[in-house]
């Protein structure tokens, strides 16, 4: 499959970096978002473009987009290609909407995963009843890491990713997606399986602990908290390693990656230098020391990463008897601050998403 027909489904900086990446290498690129958030690409409708800039990689000047749209039934209809590149509590939704609409031989690219959102995202569909044979696959990251600029219909890649990890659901077809997506970009490899690109999802192990334990900085900021900086100090890395170290031994357990997440950041080019000193390697390229935010308790390094991504990724080990404290107690006190039981609501945990298998050789297999 070439990808003629690129439908790419967000308002944020992943999707307008996306798009325009899309076009500038000659696809036609539909641009689309949910009614009520019609004021975040209605800047691109007006324009017809989008313009990238170009801090690192490959590509910038002006796209041309092929279509703007808030009607999922018109986004999805034609297109070779879906990318979803939005926030993990999107995917569910736009699966159901999407539904009566996908047809025989569609490919569906989770533009990162986030943990399971394969897996969401086929239960939504089949809980829709669509009859579509579609390959549905996610990314363990996004394929570079990109700003919005002060211009509405604007985009910034600050970084090209040097590695991603792609798998499909089941993972036998993993092979139909990353042949043609590794076309455009050559940077994403195969993951085993989806539950692997799962336990190589990078952000909740860069984000939330320095995120959920330097809230009364980030409150106190006015907007002025930079992540890696500000966050990433000899304490909150003692406890980022406490966490990552959790998530590698449920990789151990599975025969996966066993890399720490350090080696993974270090691996996608995030790092300038990898010494073991986690502040130093953090803050030891440019594109994380410039990294602007958390903001606020609702921005999604506490109810993404912390909400989702840290709670699928306890429900694993605690599957598995696998010791999990600093993820329950991160959890629990995100929890607290934003007033929600993350772990009754998350709807990504093995349970709520009726994924069987008590050993790591059952669940592997439910994934193949």
């Amino acid at each position: 499959m070439s990808y003629e027909n690129v439908t790419v489904f967000g308002g944020g900086n992943a999707a307008f970096a996306v798009a325009a990446c899309m076009s500038l290498k000659g696809r036609r690129v539909t641009l689309c978002d949910f009614p009520e958030f019609e004021s975040s690409i209605a800047p691109v409708k007006q324009a017809g473009e989008i313009e990238l800039l170009r801090q690192d990689g490959p590509l910038e000047g002006r796209a041309k987009i092929h279509r703007v749209t808030t009607n999922i039934a018109e986004a999805v209809r034609d297109a070779d290609l879906i990318l979803a590149c939005c926030q993990a509590y999107a995917h569910g939704l736009l699966a159901r909407q999407a539904a009566p609409h996908l047809r025989d031989g569609q490919h569906v690219l989770l533009l990162p995963g986030s943990c399971f959102g394969a897996w969401e995202f086929r239960m939504n569909l089949k809980q829709a009843d669509c009859k579509a044979k579609v390959v549905v696959a996610e990314s363990n990251t996004l394929v570079f890491a990109t700003r919005k600029t002060n211009a509405p219909n604007q985009a910034r890649i600050k970084h090209w990713a040097t590695e991603v990890f792609i798998a499909a659901l089941p993972a036998g077809d993993t092979a139909k997606i990353l042949k043609p997506f590794a076309e455009l970009f050559s940077q994403c490899v195969a993951a085993n399986d989806t539950l692997e690109t799962c336990l190589l999802n990078l952000n909740p192990y860069v984000h939330s602990a320095p995120a959920v334990l330097s809230i009364s900085a980030v409150e106190r900021s006015g907007g002025e908290f930079y992540h890696y900086v500000d966050g990433i100090t000899p304490s909150t890395a003692k406890a980022m390693i406490a966490l990552d170290n959790e998530r590698v031994a449920a990789c151990k357990a599975f025969g996966y990656r066993d890399w720490s997440v350090a080696e993974i950041f270090h691996r996608a080019g995030y790092l300038g230098q990898r010494t073991g000193d986690w502040v130093a390697d953090m803050q030891s390229k440019a594109v994380l020391r410039e990294a602007k935010g958390p903001f606020n308790i609702k921005y999604r390094y506490y109810t993404e990463d912390t909400g989702v991504g840290l709670t699928v990724v306890h429900s694993i080990g605690r599957r598995l008897a696998l010791p999990m404290p600093t993820h329950h107690a991160l959890i629990h006190l995100c929890g607290v601050m934003n007033e929600t039981d993350y772990f009754a609501a998350c709807t990504r945990t093995l349970d709520r998403l009726e994924i069987a298998g008590a050993d790591p050789a059952s669940l592997r297999a439910l994934f193949a």
